[in-house]
């Protein structure tokens, strides 16, 4: 019986920790979308910078400076998770991934021009 009990506790403590750390995740990052329209410039650490316009959900555009470890491809939508406060200079990012044009919001849509 105080085995179950030890089992139960640790178990929620586990999932609190986890729960923690995606809702952690969620309210620290704003997922923000661009497009790659230029090759990238590369630095002499052999790794891509790129400065480019995002745009929240909403379609307020978001200037994101990041750097990749390969040229990415050109016409490619990217979800960048920007770190909060967003803000008017160039925002850096936490990680990208690519997505389709048909997981764009809206909004996003409309100002990065896809027809849909």
């Amino acid at each position: 019986m105080i085995i179950l009990k030890k089992l139960i506790i640790i178990s929620i403590l586990l999932l609190s920790i986890v729960g923690g750390w995606f809702i952690y995740n969620e309210v620290k990052f704003e997922k923000c979308y661009v497009k790659i329209t230029e090759n990238a410039s590369k630095e002499e650490y052999g790794r891509y910078i790129y400065n480019l316009k995002a745009y929240d959900k909403k379609g307020n555009e978001v200037p994101v400076t990041f750097s990749a470890a390969k040229n990415l491809r050109l016409n490619a939508y990217l979800c960048v998770d920007v770190y909060k406060p967003l803000k008017n200079d160039a925002n850096e990012i936490n990680k990208y991934k690519e997505v389709t044009a048909e997981q764009l919001p809206e909004k996003v849509k409309e100002k990065l021009n896809v027809k849909q």
